[in-house]
This record gives C-alpha cells, sequence and structure tokens, in this order.
C-alpha cells in the first residue's frame, strides 16, 4: 500500500541504503513524467493514483 505524504520544505533526504534506496529527491512534474516513462510497470498504478488525486496532491 502506498500513502500520499506532505513535509515541510528544507528537509535533507535520505536514501533508505539497506533496502537498495541510492537516492531521493522532491521532483516535479517534468522529473515525474521522465521517471514514469521509465519505471517498473508495477509502479503505475502509483503514478495514475496520485494523478487522479488533482491538484490537492501536487502542493
Amino acid at each position: 500500500r502506498w500513502y500520499r505524504m506532505q513535509a515541510p520544505g528544507g528537509q535533507v533526504l535520505s536514501p533508505q541504503t539497506d533496502e537498495d534506496i541510492t537516492e531521493v529527491r522532491w521532483a516535479d512534474k517534468d522529473l515525474l513524467r521522465e521517471v514514469r516513462a521509465n519505471t517498473y510497470g508495477s509502479l503505475l498504478p502509483v503514478f495514475s493514483a496520485w494523478e487522479a488525486e488533482g491538484p490537492r496532491s501536487r502542493t
């Protein structure tokens, strides 16, 4: 299950290296389009759900 989240700006993001996550960063819509085009098919429903939420989820 995936959850939408919000966080205050200016936080230092840390990858969960013990789970082989090597990079974390905030992304704008343009970067998300690129990521979506080059990601695992199993993650596409996450992107679709985020888009279905509308502008509220993009704040």
